[in-house]
Order: structure tokens, then sequence, then C-alpha cells
């Protein structure tokens, strides 16, 4: 049990539970479930942002019109944007009407801006797509690569830009945590960064930071990091300009 906080919640309530490799779940015994699995948002408070952004909501509208897909560059990384403008279709929740026409119905939406104007979209995918959007290899297959060009810390002397702005930013430190990984055709050791151990073993950097300095020199690894071995993962690999020349 942990305090749900932060800038991206997905739920209102104040406590979370996080699930771990050791943790034990059941099934649950039948029970009647009274309440409104729905959380709609206004057209009149989602353009006005009337309503906690932090947290995810559920949204419905018609599809009325949309616009050209175009793809643009962001952070280095291509994409493709359509805009879709919908039309207020609450009366239809409120009042049951069976008649009523197709709909869009978006479940679990956050609220960002775009162009200076509200946008929302959805923040939980299936895995089905994540396989759709990124070409699978196994390990045997990874040194087929693309060359990858970038602005970063393999740039050789450039700055440290910022990835949003484009500044020049602070230096801090980074932890950096090699593994070892294996599948049916092969083996490699992959590189991850605090980022990436955050979300693995539910520490912050600065936990990281902390026990690296009181450790150093002991080759000593904390005892969090046991909860990675023996599972398995799906990796997002990169190879970058830095890691060709420094094999």
């Amino acid at each position: 049990m942990a305090r749900n906080e932060g800038d991206y919640m997905l739920v209102a309530h104040k406590h979370k539970i996080n699930f771990y490799k050791t943790t034990t779940i059941r099934v649950s015994t039948p029970f009647v479930d009274r309440i409104d699995p729905f959380n709609f948002v206004s057209f009149h408070d989602l353009t006005a942002r009337n309503f906690d952004t932090r947290v995810a909501f559920d949204f419905i509208g018609q599809v009325v019109s949309t616009e050209p897909m175009r793809g643009i560059k962001e952070n280095a990384r291509e994409t493709r944007l359509m805009s879709i403008v919908a039309q207020d279709l609450s009366y239809i929740y409120e009042h049951q009407n069976e008649n009523a026409p197709v709909i869009i119905l978006l479940r679990m939406t956050k609220l960002k801006t775009w162009g200076g104007q509200p946008q929302v979209e959805t923040v939980v995918a299936k895995p089905e797509d994540y396989y759709l959007r990124f070409q699978i290899k196994n390990i045997d297959d990874i040194p087929d690569y693309n060359e990858v060009t970038k602005n970063g810390d393999d740039s050789g002397g450039e700055p440290f830009n910022c990835n949003g702005c484009g500044g020049v930013s602070d230096v801090f430190g980074k932890v950096r945590v090699v593994i070892r990984v294996q599948d049916e055709t092969g083996s490699a050791s992959f590189v991850l960064f605090d980022r990436h151990v955050k979300d693995l073993i539910h520490r912050g950097n600065h936990w990281l930071m902390e026990n690296i300095s009181k450790d150093q020199g002991r080759q000593k690894i904390p005892d969090e990091f046991n909860t990675m071995l023996n599972r398995k993962f799906v990796f997002k690999v990169q190879i970058s300009k830095f890691n060709l020349e420094n094999n």
C-alpha cells in the first residue's frame, strides 16, 4: 500500500496498491457492483479544465469531422497525428437513448495541451498494441541494426540538450545498471538507466544514488534488484553510434 500522488494518476483515491513478484492474489467471490464504472467529464469542464487533470476520466462524443493524418518529429522520433472534432453527446448516456448515432468512447483518458488546444488521449495500451508498434527481434537478430542519429550524451562533446525545449540543461548524477538476458537464440548484456530501473524495482533515483554512494567499492548489489532475476521482460532495444564505436 502506497500513497497515490503525482502528476499522472488514474484514479483520485488517496491510496494505491503496488503488485510485486511475490504478491499473492486470488479470484474474488461474486459480488454485486453498483458503482458506476464511468467518470464522464462534460465538454464545458473539459475546455475550461474545471477538474483534476491529474486523474484519468472518460470521454464520450460523436466524430463530426477529421483532418488529414500528418507526420511530425518530436524528440528525434517520428509520429503521426490526426485531429478529430467531437460533438457533445453526454445526453445519450444520461437518457439511455438507444437510437443514438455511432459514437467514440474513450476510457481512462488524460488531458493534455497540443497547439494551444485541449486534447484527450488514452493512457492504457494493450500488449497487442505494443507488438504491432515495434519490430520484435530475438537476441540473435539484434546486430541487424539501423543507424540511430541523435543529439545526446553519445554525440562526442556536444552539450547536454533538453529533449523538450532543445536548451542546455544541468548535468546530474545518473544510474546505469547492466543486466544479462538470454532467450532461445543466445544471450546479451543490456544497459538500463535510472528511469527504467525505477519502474522495475520501485525505487527512486535518490534512493539509488544514496545506496551506490554508501556501497561504493564493495560491489554490493541491493537486494531490491533480486526481484528482476528469472523473470521475462520485453525490451525495446536502441543501438546508437556510441554502442557501435565502443563495442
